[in-house]
């Protein structure tokens, strides 16, 4: 455990920690987190961690905590530092299972900054009831290797600003799993969850995953929320515009449909806070589609307007159809602050075909994200119009 944050150069290697249970409740510790544990414990990255397992905690198996705090915020040799922006010492050969709270590997909610080319090498993270990686306003952390198994969600990328996977080995539901399941000893909760695309990554890096293997998201019985090899999520839809920019290239989908490859729903009509729209991922080199390059695309007129939906295809269960050898580019229509959009619809017309852009009832929008094919032309007009009323109860929509 590192508790202060203020302590540097240690190693932690190939040690096992197992059953860590929180404080029961009442207990007068209101100002510590017991109530959370983890079993490693970590609150500044500049100390080692190779070949470590954390099993079967009620909490994280992993929580990096990156703040300082206590008698070594007072030293001279940590005046001035945030531990959240360092750099990381080694971090590889990690494993953790079986944990019961938020994730085997977590940085909620303080998050780390940190800079790039930050590796995790071959973490494994497997049977976790939430998810096996957490990261919440995080950046650069670059997974390479490694296995993601039997885990709720594989990776929820929260707020993860130049997440990398490459070459990790993605499993919604294992052979070993299923053979638990099978013979009664564990329940079937459907914890079968891929790897989360947040939907607004604010223009951002993104979300890069290449060179993996995804198979067992296609389970019968199992379907919607984060079920599917690649899906975008559905915390914290701020501005309800897919503002992101993901990049997914060169990755094998053993047996998988494409219906189990890829969806948007959970983000489009599964969201508290709001709904997503205009989802637009590109399928750089046809290996999520099977057919060829292009893109997946929400059927909203935003998008399918100015698309040859001729070269469309619904993809089941996904929210979106897939438009092969279709050519896309991002545009932002920036709005003064000065002006409102509430009681307003943005309007697109490229001469022959036109949309209605539903925008925020705000007055403070920036900014609006879509996107247009290519070759992207200056003749697209853009004009603000009154919203139309909204239907009385009893009238059709």
């Amino acid at each position: 455990m590192l508790e202060d944050g203020g302590e540097w150069d240690n190693v932690f290697d190939k040690n096992l920690g197992a059953k860590v249970a929180r404080l029961p409740r009442g207990v007068p510790r209101a100002e510590e987190t017991d109530f959370f544990p983890s079993v490693f414990w970590v609150t500044n990255p500049m100390n080692s961690f190779t070949g470590n397992v954390a099993a079967g905690s009620q909490g994280p198996g992993f929580w990096f905590e990156l703040k300082l705090r206590g008698p070594s915020a007072e030293l001279a040799i940590n005046h001035g530092i945030n531990p959240k922006v360092l750099a990381q010492k080694p971090f590889r050969d990690n494993a953790s299972h079986s944990s019961g709270f938020r994730a085997g590997f977590t940085t909620y909610e303080t998050g780390y900054l940190a800079p790039p080319g930050t590796v995790w090498e071959n973490i494994k993270a497997y049977k976790n009831n939430e998810a096996g990686l957490f990261q919440h306003g995080t950046t650069n952390i670059d997974f390479r290797g490694g296995l993601l198994a039997d885990n709720g969600q594989s990776a929820h990328n929260f707020h993860h600003d130049n997440a990398i996977y490459d070459g990790v080995d993605v499993i919604g539901r294992s052979e070993h799993m299923q053979f638990l399941i099978d013979q009664g000893r564990i329940a079937d909760h459907c914890n079968t969850g891929g790897l989360s695309l947040q939907p607004n990554e604010g223009l951002g890096r993104g979300t890069t995953i290449k060179n993996s293997s995804f198979k067992g998201f296609n389970v019968g019985g199992c379907s919607g929320g984060p079920r599917y090899a690649i899906h975008v999520g559905n915390n914290q839809v701020r501005n309800g515009v897919f503002d992101a920019s993901p990049t997914i290239f060169n990755n094998t989908f053993d047996d998988e449909p494409v219906s189990s490859r890829i969806s948007a729903c959970w983000g489009i009509n599964d969201s508290s806070e709001n709904w997503v729209r205009n989802v637009v991922i590109e399928d750089v080199d046809g290996s999520i589609s099977g057919i060829a390059p292009g893109f997946f695309v929400q059927d909203e007129p935003a998008v399918t307007s100015f698309v040859d939906t001729t070269k469309c295809q619904i993809v089941e269960d996904s929210c979106l159809l897939f438009c092969e050898n279709s050519c896309l580019r991002l545009g932002i229509v920036s709005i003064s602050q000065d002006f409102t959009t509430r009681g307003f619809q943005m309007h697109i017309s490229d001469g022959t075909n036109s949309a209605a852009v539903r925008l925020n009832d705000s007055h403070t929008f920036v900014c609006h994200e879509l996107f247009l094919p290519l070759p992207y032309p200056p003749s697209h007009v853009f004009a603000f119009l009154p919203s139309p009323p909204s239907p009385q109860p009893g009238q059709p929509r």
